[in-house]
């Protein structure tokens, strides 16, 4: 079984409980120790060391919102370690977020179908 079948993508490890879904997104909260949870949540940099790699070929993100967050500064740790990233910005400030992540850790960006696609230089 891969070691991170059924977990989310986070900025830091938590369990979670879904609290409803529709066909195009899935609610969670994050829940204590001692609740019940559905699944749970990972760093990239955790996923990337569970599944034994150092780097990040392609990775695609429709996160719904949830970009601000996980491309804050924190992403320079993963994103250098990243040659090529679509993502899906939802706002303003997830655009901002992408863009300004992009630019800190030398990605060129180019926006197709809604999708920005950061390709590491060089790459």
């Amino acid at each position: 079984m891969c070691p991170v079948e059924g977990c989310r993508v986070a900025t830091r490890p938590a369990r979670l409980r879904a609290l409803g879904n529709s066909p195009d997104t899935l609610s969670v909260r994050e829940v204590g120790d001692d609740e019940a949870y559905d699944c749970e949540a990972f760093t990239i940099p955790d996923i990337l060391r569970r599944v034994g790699s150092d780097r990040i070929d392609v990775l695609k993100c429709n996160i719904e919102g949830a970009e601000e967050q996980l491309f804050s500064d924190a992403a320079d740790e993963w994103l250098r370690r990243t040659s090529l990233v679509y993502v899906q910005a939802h706002n303003d400030r997830a655009r901002a977020a992408v863009l300004s992540a992009a630019q800190r850790n030398g990605f060129c960006c180019h926006v197709h179908r809604g999708f920005h696609i950061l390709r590491a230089k060089g790459t």
